[in-house]
């Protein structure tokens, strides 16, 4: 039977995840999706116009708006990004601190990770490595500009 300690890194990489995943939800969603909405309709504007003398003119005058707005959304990424950073660290240390005598069964034997026995040990800091990056598309979701 197999120990249910292998499950607790595991979990700790999803709701490491689904915290920043809640914390788009509540904050950032409403507003990426109004500075997509923003930039969709200055662009609009701007390459609807007929005169490509006069077109050139506007994108002059609407540059500064339009870079304010993509400066807000990589901002707003950035901070979606430094949260689940945050997130990984906090849970790397719980897992490296609390659940570090895990051992796990590998298959291969590798000179540097696993001993004679195909033991690896610090298999719970791999295991929340790698479910971390399986979950990370939940923590970074966000609407695409394109």
């Amino acid at each position: 039977m197999m120990n249910l300690i292998v499950f607790v890194p595991i979990t700790i990489g999803f709701v490491a995840n689904l915290i920043v995943y809640v914390l788009y939800k509540i904050f950032l969603e409403n507003r990426f999706s109004s500075i997509i909405n923003e930039i969709i309709k200055l662009e609009t504007k701007l390459y609807s116009l007929a005169s490509e003398k006069r077109r050139i003119r506007k994108q002059k005058l609407k540059k500064e708006e339009l870079q304010a707005l993509y400066s807000t959304f990589k901002w707003l990424s950035f901070l979606q990004t430094s949260a689940l950073m945050a997130s990984y660290f906090v849970g790397f240390l719980i897992v490296a601190t609390y659940f570090s005598d895990l051992q796990l069964a590998f298959p291969l034997e590798v000179p540097v990770l696993t001993n004679s026995n195909g033991l690896m040990y610090g298999g719970s800091v791999l295991l929340y490595i790698l479910s971390f990056f399986i979950f990370v598309p939940l923590g970074l979701r966000r609407p695409k500009l394109f």
